[in-house]
């Protein structure tokens, strides 16, 4: 079953089991502050290429390259949530439902 086909939480549970096993391979530890530092340093590659694709620095296309950054940044969230054991489906669910009621109501 490929990603498209799997339902979130199981998208989310399986990047959890990939991130504690990649971690493994790490020849030390990475504690929550450093995959923070990791995470600000994907979201300003992310921001470069924005500011490039939008022609404010360099004029070509990087959609691939930021459709790769925002996987990572994903698969870095993830991965932090599963160290502070957050149960990242239901609050992203939770999230979800209180922006609908917010937009709703206005």
């Amino acid at each position: 079953m490929d990603i498209k086909t799997k339902k979130f939480t199981e998208v989310i549970k399986e990047a959890q089991v990939i991130a504690r096993n990649f971690a493994n391979l790490d020849p030390k530890p990475w504690p929550p502050e450093v995959k923070t530092l990791d995470l600000q340093a994907k979201v300003g590659n992310l921001s470069q290429l924005i500011l490039n694709s939008q022609g404010f620095k360099k004029n070509q296309n990087h959609s691939s390259e930021i459709s790769e950054e925002l996987a990572t940044i994903f698969f870095i969230v993830l991965d932090l949530a599963d160290t502070y054991d957050v149960d990242f489906s239901t609050v992203f669910d939770k999230l979800i439902s209180d922006l609908k009621s917010e937009i709703s109501s206005h």
